[in-house]
């Protein structure tokens, strides 16, 4: 959403990589996830950010708790972030950002479902959806190397 805002105000990216985002207004985060994320223990809030097998390594999930415990923002922030994500609808504007852009969205994404991220590639003038199978909203943590070569990929067919 940064990325996109920053392509509406300023003209010096020359490319966009969206991961895991919307273009909103349709993209309501389900209520279910909202209250997990939304929770006071690190743990349940991580929960519909990552895979079932990512939290099958709880000693993995208590070094996450941990960190959040001791390094995240107060809950008011989390609440004002995610007020402030599904607020954000820049869906009728797409036509106006004319970079080449690369939307990566995980197929099993939770927070901002999948349709999200194919409506707005589809809705920008030179929009590349690409999938990540099995892709969970953090899909740059748990699946760092296709995310990568498809940004790498991306990003070479830019400077040629």
């Amino acid at each position: 959403m940064v990325a996109l805002r920053y392509a509406f105000d300023f003209d010096r990216a020359r490319s966009l990589a969206l991961v895991g985002t919307t273009a909103g207004p349709d993209a309501a985060v389900p209520d279910d996830v909202r209250v997990a994320l939304l929770d006071d223990d690190p743990r349940a809030s991580v929960e519909p950010l990552v895979t079932d097998e990512l939290l099958a390594d709880e000693d993995l999930v208590a070094q996450i708790a941990e960190w959040r415990a001791r390094d995240d923002p107060p809950p008011a922030v989390h609440r004002e972030q995610l007020a402030a994500a599904e607020a954000f609808d820049v869906a009728d504007r797409l036509h106006e950002v004319t970079l080449p852009a690369l939307v990566l969205h995980g197929t099993e994404d939770r927070v901002w479902p999948v349709e999200a991220g194919r409506r707005l590639a589809e809705g920008l003038p030179r929009g590349e959806f690409h999938p990540v199978e099995r892709g969970p909203h953090l899909v740059t943590v748990e699946y760092a190397r296709p995310v990568n070569d498809a940004l790498l990929g991306f990003l070479e067919t830019q400077s040629a």
